[in-house]
């Protein structure tokens, strides 16, 4: 789950401020990026679908549009939503209360 909320986090972070170069890149050396994340096989192929590139251990969003990341990080809610246990209902009011 925790590699899970990583990337909805990352994905959400861009989809609300697509402007703020803050959000717009990540290093794979990071402790909990390298420990929860990169470990996992198809991860890097995901990030780069989702239109970011690599450069070294610098992952940077260069996407024109961050709609994409918003929507795929809804998916992601009612993903961990099943994981944990959750009603989709349920999820769907948390997500509109934030």
């Amino acid at each position: 789950l925790t590699a899970i909320e990583i990337i909805h986090r990352i994905c959400m972070n861009i989809s609300k401020s697509p402007d703020n170069e803050r959000y717009r890149s990540f290093r794979t050396s990071k402790p909990v990026i390298r420990n929860h994340l990169f470990h996992i096989p198809g991860v890097e192929k995901l990030f780069l679908d989702l239109k970011f590139t690599k450069s070294g251990e610098t992952f940077t969003f260069n996407g024109d549009s961050a709609i994409h990341l918003g929507l795929f990080a809804g998916y992601l809610d009612n993903q961990m939503a099943k994981i944990q246990g959750k009603e989709k209902d349920e999820t769907l009011q948390e997500i509109s209360k934030n």
